[in-house]
């Protein structure tokens, strides 16, 4: 059991590492910086154990306010009901933690169009700032597109409009 747990760790982080590193380049190659970036154990102590993505990055681009991003990747193992008390735990913690003049949002990657489907209908009771997407190590779509049209999800969910704009395929 340890083992396997272990693996599955070091599999997000390296994911994790992954989705930051490309955004960097892609943000760079943009003209902006991912200006900060901090892994588990960091995140860990900003949130108080709480609830612990799997990474937080700060973008900022050309003429826009900084995204401050949350990522938090799903992988297909957990149940509907774990993932809507997970959102419910950041539309709890994330307005009285300390990013919350930052406005953050969660980017919650999963790895099919199915599968976001399954979990866009988990979490849509709860008005977490929180943006459900497809995207894996696999991916070649763009991470900066994701990011940015996360964050405009995002946005529009926590202010109760329920963007559908990912399952509606406008991504």
């Amino acid at each position: 059991g340890m083992r396997i747990a272990m693996s599955r760790n070091l599999d997000h982080h390296v994911e994790a590492n992954e989705f930051f590193t490309r955004l960097a380049v892609e943000a760079n190659a943009a003209g902006g910086e991912l200006r900060e970036w901090y892994g588990v154990r960091t995140l860990a102590h900003m949130l108080s154990g709480a609830i612990v993505p799997d990474g937080y990055g700060v973008l900022a681009m050309p003429d826009s306010k900084p995204l401050h991003t949350l990522l938090e990747l799903d992988r297909s193992t957990e149940p509907g009901g774990v993932l809507r008390e997970k959102a419910k735990r950041y539309a709890e913690i994330l307005p009285h933690s300390s990013l919350a003049e930052l406005d953050p949002f969660v980017i919650l990657a999963t790895p099919s169009a199915r599968r976001a489907q399954t979990v866009s209908s988990a979490v849509s009771s709860t008005n977490a700032p929180l943006s459900v997407t497809v995207w894996s190590r696999e991916t070649r779509r763009s991470v900066l597109a994701t990011v940015t049209h996360s964050a405009f999800d995002a946005s529009a969910r926590s202010r109760g409009a329920g963007a559908d704009a990912v399952l509606s395929g406008r991504s």
